[in-house]
Formats: structure tokens, C-alpha cells, sequence
């Protein structure tokens, strides 16, 4: 199966259809073996010889990282978020559109879900998003930051002043404040 980019000048334009196209008086017509299918990838036209596209497949046509980023397709009901393994079948009517979204990692800081968009997360902004700030420079403040349900990575531990950790979603992170006096 192929993919192209619509600009591709390997393409002829008699080839080129919608499934719109393919409806002739409330009647489908057979598919043409030549016949191309139209889908939209962040508002860029893409043409599929197949009928059938696997999700990871506009991700490599797109040159996208799975790791870093959600594919959801646009419909009338809003987005709806596409897993890696799912086929799209482009026999509908219309175009298909496409969106990348960068991954958002819901975690527990002390209780409180919060989002987080990379894929590590160092002792500070731990300690940030925690309590609003972090003053590692004040001599009579420390820090405790213990984690659990982490990755294989670092399933469990506690951080340190300048270290990072792999996060994943609902990882729980306990932080506490100690003045010294």
C-alpha cells in the first residue's frame, strides 16, 4: 500500500476521488483499482491507495513519535481519540481529518491530579507544581519528594535536589515541606 502527499507530482488528478464521488444517484459505484483516497493529516492532504490505513501508519507517514504524540480523527461529535493498533476505513463519505496532539500525563501530587506534558519530570517542578514554587535557595527549607506506580524505569523511589524521573499516567507523587528553625 501506498501513501503520498498530495502535492506528489506522481499523481494524476483523474485518479484522485472522494468516497462522495463514488455516490451516483443514491447508488454506489464499484471502487476503480486505481482509485485514491483522500485524508486530511493536521490540514495537510494525504491520498491512500487502500481502502484501510492503520493508525500507526499516518504516524510513520508523518513522521510523528507514538511516544510523544495522540492521533485523534475530527468528527461531528468532536475529537475522538485513535489507539495505534485501530484501522480507519476511508469507505465513508467526506474526508477524513486528522490530529496530532502532544501526550498529557495525568499524575497525583499530593492528592491532586495535574497534567504534565513530558515524559520526565525533575525533583523542582515536582516541588512547583506541589506548592506553587520551589525554593531550593533558601538554607532553612527542604523538599521531600517520594513517587510510586512509575514505570518499569523507576517504579518507585524518592528524588533528590537536580535529579528526573520517567513518568507515566496516575504515577503518585507524596511531597512535603520542612522549615528548619
Amino acid at each position: 500500500m501506498k501513501i503520498f502527499k498530495k502535492n506528489d507530482e506522481s499523481l494524476h488528478q483523474n485518479n484522485v476521488c472522494d468516497i462522495a464521488d463514488l455516490y451516483k444517484n443514491d447508488r454506489v459505484v464499484v471502487y476503480k483499482p486505481q482509485t485514491l483516497y483522500k485524508f486530511k493529516v493536521d490540514n495537510e492532504m494525504y491520498l491512500s491507495e487502500s481502502v484501510e490505513v492503520n493508525v500507526s501508519e499516518i504516524f510513520e507517514l508523518a513522521e510523528v513519535k507514538v511516544d510523544d504524540f495522540e492521533l485523534y480523527q475530527i468528527t461531528r461529535k468532536g475529537e475522538e481519540l485513535l489507539e495505534a493498533s485501530e484501522i480507519i476505513d476511508f469507505s465513508k463519505r467526506g474526508i477524513e481529518k486528522f490530529l496530532f496532539k502532544k501526550k498529557c500525563f495525568k499524575i497525583m501530587i499530593n492528592g491532586t491530579s495535574k497534567e504534565w506534558a513530558e515524559n520526565c519530570i525533575s525533583f523542582e517542578e515536582v516541588v512547583a507544581l506541589a506548592f506553587g514554587r520551589c525554593d531550593t535557595g533558601n538554607v532553612n527549607k527542604a523538599y521531600t519528594v517520594v513517587y510510586t506506580n512509575g514505570p518499569r524505569k523507576n517504579k518507585e523511589g524518592s528524588m533528590i535536589k537536580g535529579t528526573r524521573v520517567f513518568i507515566k499516567n496516575k504515577m503518585r507523587f507524596d511531597v512535603t515541606s520542612t522549615d528548619r528553625s
